[in-house]
């Protein structure tokens, strides 16, 4: 999947979706949408702490990905948590 790729999503289909929601359903996914989203402004806005953490996860990724290439097998890396996210992903959706 590239960058900036734009997907079709059916409106209609998830406005029906919600709509088959109870009211309490759509309040816990609310919550949990709100939530997830807070914590990420939390990560990574403002504080210098936020910006030390970033910017050591940053450099960390960036080792790790050398070493691994160096060592030949970032291919499987890569090809092993593609398979692993579109999993997660699929078992959340199956979910909700």
């Amino acid at each position: 999947m590239s960058e900036g790729q734009n997907f079709e999503v059916d409106l209609s289909k998830l406005q029906d979706e919600i709509n088959s929601m109870s009211p309490e359903q759509l309040r816990e996914d609310l919550i949990k949408i709100r939530t997830q989203r807070r914590k990420m402004q939390l990560k990574t806005t403002g504080s210098d702490a936020a910006k030390r953490y970033q910017a050591k996860a940053r450099e960390k990724y960036k080792l790790l990905k050398a070493a691994a290439v160096e060592g030949g097998f970032w291919d499987d890396v890569n090809e092993i948590a593609n398979q692993r996210a579109a999993d997660e992903l699929a078992a959340s959706t199956e979910v909700e």
